[in-house]
């Protein structure tokens, strides 16, 4: 094709996938934060966390001799999946009185492994979570994709001041982590708090949840 008939070819749309819009009560904030660009373990084939045979995380144990540069955040995550937290965010849920929090000191001064135990009941099914290629070895998945962004409506909110995280690890073999589900007024406080590298995404009732379909189109050239 010459630049001039480049230039005066017809464009036509084509649609390339369709983006959902989600909208309704919101009822609490899945808790993100940014890689620390580090790994807890460097190895998958020795790790002690992983499944010996098909390398899939398992459990979360912490390598003594770990070590990180937090960049003046107070929460972070390693490649692998594991949840770091500063001093700050270490008396924040001491000073918030938030119970059954798995805080695990490091080797690194003043910073901590940090993982809630409470679960959050999520609609797995309604959102369609993937769960891929289960293994007969120790019963883990492959990959755990689409972490829900809606409460299961089995699930009863006992609180309004919570720190919670997701029933299942997601990400692919050895880089699972859970999700941190926090409430609305723990989100605020957290950030009246000062605590820094944090975001938050909105979880919805999944009785109130609206869902609206939109096709993404683009232009290509024929």
């Amino acid at each position: 094709m010459s630049i001039i008939d480049y230039i005066l070819c017809r464009k036509k749309a084509q649609p390339t996938g369709i983006l959902r819009n989600y909208s309704g009560k919101v009822i609490a904030k899945s808790l993100g934060c940014y890689d620390l660009d580090a790994y807890m373990w460097n190895d998958k084939n020795t790790r002690p966390d992983c499944c010996p045979i098909c390398h899939n995380t398992l459990r979360k144990i912490i390598n003594q001799d770990f070590s990180v540069n937090m960049r003046n955040r107070d929460i972070g995550v390693t490649y692998d999946g594991y949840t770091i937290i500063s001093e700050k965010f270490k008396n924040f849920c001491i000073e918030g009185k938030y119970r059954n929090l798995r805080v695990e000191p490091l080797k690194c001064k003043s910073l901590y492994y940090f993982e809630p135990l409470d679960i959050f009941g999520l609609d797995y099914e309604r959102y369609g979570t993937k769960f891929i290629d289960k293994r007969d070895c120790c019963g883990s998945y492959d990959e755990i994709i689409r972490p829900p962004i809606m409460k299961s409506k089995d699930f009863f909110i006992q609180d309004d001041d919570f720190i919670m995280r997701s029933e299942y690890m997601f990400g692919s073999y050895d880089k699972k982590n859970v999700v941190i589900i926090v409430s609305d007024k723990t989100s605020k406080k957290m950030k009246e708090y000062g605590l820094k590298g944090l975001y938050f995404d909105n979880i919805y009732d999944s009785e109130d949840l609206k869902i609206t379909e939109t096709i993404v189109n683009k232009k290509i050239y024929d």
